[in-house]
């Protein structure tokens, strides 16, 4: 009888992006989870809905890096 090979698992650090081996591994689980909940927010079909509840305004800014990489900021005043 042929005998199966066997597996080893590694438990995972908590990023798959880092367990992978991904270059910048934080920026990428930030980018996933920010996906996700943008996911959620559409797939409930309640984002008009809620941007107009929170009885504020919402600004995005895309502008040039001010330091040597660029970055991702949430301000909320």
């Amino acid at each position: 009888m042929k005998r199966k090979p066997t597996i080893q698992v590694e438990d995972s650090s908590g990023n798959i992006f880092a367990d992978l081996g991904f270059p910048n591994p934080g920026l990428e689980q930030l980018k996933a989870e920010l996906k996700l909940q943008i996911y959620r927010i559409m797939k409930d079909r309640r984002f008009v809905e809620l941007l107009a509840a929170l009885d504020r305004d919402v600004e995005i800014t895309v502008r040039p890096k001010r330091k040597e990489h660029g970055e991702v900021s949430v301000v909320v005043s």
